[in-house]
């Protein structure tokens, strides 16, 4: 089942009320569960492969940064293999996701008299931006697209697959 898929399935949206507040929750909920997927993946990963090390460096790196020694991770440890491009390809794109996620956490929202609510620009985002609750409900079902992935494909790619150098 791919990620386009999932999107698709209703009951799992949320449902847009137009309660901003609401909306940015479900943000920092979904990617609250999100970082944790990727803690625990990484954690996954050292203990099936003796020779990564699960470091105070690694634990306390930024989210981005823990992205990216997944995306790492695996071409080190899984060789030049094909089915690869996918995983890795997917844990990069997540480093976007985490920067739009910043950009909703961060700017300021704001509303002048009848026009559209407005986000404030930050080191994230460069300029205001118009924004709305299904704008944010939208990254905030990416994110729990995410957990999916991370939750079920990666975790079953990271057990049935043998890595180069655990044998």
């Amino acid at each position: 089942m791919g990620s386009q898929a999932i999107a698709d399935i209703d009951f799992l949206s949320y449902p847009d009320d137009g309660d901003l507040l609401r909306a940015l929750g479900a943000i920092t909920y979904e990617a609250a569960h999100f970082e944790r997927l990727i803690e625990n993946f990484l954690r996954g990963m050292t203990a099936l492969i003796p020779s990564l090390v699960f470091s105070r460096k690694v634990e306390r790196a930024p989210i981005v940064d823990r992205l990216g020694y997944c995306a790492k991770w695996i071409t080190t440890c899984y060789g030049g293999r094909p089915d690869l491009e996918i995983h890795t390809a997917r844990f990069e794109s997540f480093i976007e996701l985490i920067g739009r996620r910043n950009a909703a956490v961060h700017g300021a929202l704001f509303q002048e008299i009848g026009n559209p609510v407005m986000r404030y620009r930050t080191k994230h985002v460069l300029e205001d931006q118009a924004t709305s609750s299904a704008d944010m409900y939208a990254l905030a079902m990416e994110f729990k697209v995410a957990n999916m992935y991370v939750g079920t494909e990666a975790w079953l790619f990271l057990h049935t697959s043998s890595p180069s150098d655990q044998t």
